[in-house]
C-alpha cells in the first residue's frame, strides 16, 4: 500500500466510512471498496510526486537560496493521464450501478507543490481554456477586448470517454498532519452519479461545474 493509499484509506474511515480494499489481479482493478449505510463507491487512489526536474529545483532552493533554470511539469497533462487509467481500472467494477471516484493526493513539498492544482485539473477534465479576443484595425483607436472564454480541446471527460469516474477527489493536508480535508469535483458526463450520503462532517467539500463550454469555475454544491 502507498502512503496516499493509507492517507485516503484513513481519510474515509475517520469520517464514518467502511473500507475494504480491493485484491490485486491480472486485470485493472481499483483499490477499495468505501460503503456508509446503503452508499457504496469503488475507490482508484493516485499520487503526485516529484519529478527529477522539480528535485532539482527544490535542491537549489534549499541549498542556494534560488532555483536555476529548469523545465517545469504541466499537471494538467499527469492528471489527464490519472484518470484516463482510473476510468479503465473502475470501468467494471462500477457495472452494477455504484459510483467510481478517482482520488488524487499531491506528495510533493511546498516549494514544488501545485497549489493551483484545482485550475490544472478543470482543464484535465473539461478542456484546455481558449479565449478569444478582437483585434482593431490599425489606427482605428479601438482597444482589443475578450470576445469569448470557453473550453477547447483535450477533453478528457465527455459523454462518450471516461464515464466510469464519477468525480475527481483532491485530497488536502491540513496544517494539523494528522487532519486530512477531501474536495471533490463531479463528473457532469458520469454513467453513475456519486450522491454521497447525508450527515457526513465538512472534511469532504463538493464541486460542480454549470457549463463545459463556456470556460467557468467549479461552484461549491450544497
Amino acid at each position: 500500500m502507498t502512503i496516499s493509499e493509507g492517507s485516503v484509506a484513513k481519510f474515509f474511515t475517520d469520517n464514518g466510512f467502511s473500507t475494504d480494499r480491493i485484491p490485486a489481479s491480472t486485470t485493472k482493478t481499483p483499490d477499495f471498496w468505501i460503503s456508509h449505510a446503503e452508499f457504496r463507491a469503488a475507490v482508484e487512489v493516485k499520487e503526485i510526486s516529484e519529478n527529477e526536474y522539480e528535485k532539482n529545483a527544490r535542491r537549489d532552493v534549499e541549498e542556494n537560496g534560488h532555483a536555476n533554470g529548469v523545465e517545469s511539469r504541466v499537471d494538467t497533462k499527469v492528471l489527464r493521464n490519472l484518470i484516463k487509467y482510473a476510468d479503465s481500472q473502475l470501468k467494471r467494477f462500477c457495472s452494477g450501478g455504484q459510483p467510481g471516484m478517482l482520488v488524487v493526493q499531491d506528495m510533493r513539498p511546498f516549494w514544488t507543490l501545485n497549489i493551483l492544482i484545482e485550475e490544472s485539473l478543470k482543464q484535465a477534465m473539461f478542456g484546455d481554456r481558449v479565449v478569444w479576443r478582437s483585434a482593431p484595425r490599425h489606427l482605428s483607436g479601438g482597444v482589443s477586448k475578450t470576445v469569448g472564454d470557453s473550453f477547447g480541446g483535450n477533453r478528457t471527460l465527455t459523454d462518450q470517454k471516461n464515464r466510469s469516474v464519477s468525480a475527481v477527489g483532491i485530497l488536502y493536508l491540513n496544517q494539523d498532519p494528522h487532519k486530512t480535508s477531501l474536495s471533490l469535483y463531479h463528473n457532469p458526463f458520469a454513467r453513475h452519479k456519486l450522491i454521497l450520503p447525508k450527515g457526513l462532517s465538512g472534511a469532504i467539500r463538493e464541486f460542480a461545474i454549470s457549463s463545459t463550454d463556456q470556460y467557468g469555475h467549479f461552484e461549491r454544491t450544497p
